[in-house]
């Protein structure tokens, strides 16, 4: 009996790959990489979070689970051949910067200076961008997004303190 509970969990445990140096990230990051593989997109990922960006459990899944589900969502509405997802990181003394592109249709509502969702029901969508950008801000860090039609690649770059200001009201 215990020779086929571990045949079978030989058999259905996949590999995992690291693609964070933070374990809740790189768990976004796989369940990403999963969906991405179920829907024939491209996926490629590294990201540097380092430990002095205090950034809470509930502040990261708010952020990443936003920004990648919205990336799988506009690559759902292109041909399979174009679909990827790329998320790269760097670092400075001072900011650590997580820069996420995917492919998309090229179509955009902007309403002023803000990205609107193009969903029908817009009681239910189009909060995400929000969240990330409250999220963000509130740790006194920036978000940058650069859609281009043209390229029909959507990048956002998120801007994180390795020193959040709240951190520092804190101690200070």
């Amino acid at each position: 009996m215990l020779d086929d509970i571990h045949d079978t969990m030989q058999q259905s445990v996949r590999v995992h790959n690291n693609y964070s140096d933070n374990m809740l990230l790189d768990a976004i990051l796989q369940d990403v990489a999963d969906v991405c593989e179920e829907k024939n997109i491209r996926f490629l990922a590294h990201a540097h979070l380092p430990e002095s960006v205090p950034m809470a459990d509930l502040d990261i899944i708010r952020v990443f689970t936003n920004i990648t589900n919205n990336a799988i969502e506009a690559c759902n509405k292109i041909s399979d051949s174009e679909r990827f997802i790329e998320v790269t990181s760097n670092s400075t003394q001072n900011w650590t910067i997580i820069e996420i592109s995917n492919s998309f249709n090229g179509d955009l509502l902007i309403v002023g200076e803000d990205l609107k969702t193009t969903k029908e029901d817009k009681d239910f969508h189009g909060l995400g961008l929000q969240i990330i950008r409250e999220t963000i801000e509130e740790m006194g860090g920036l978000v940058f997004t650069e859609p281009d039609s043209e390229k029909r690649i959507f990048k956002i770059k998120v801007c994180i303190p390795k020193n959040p200001r709240f951190r520092a009201a804190e101690t200070g």
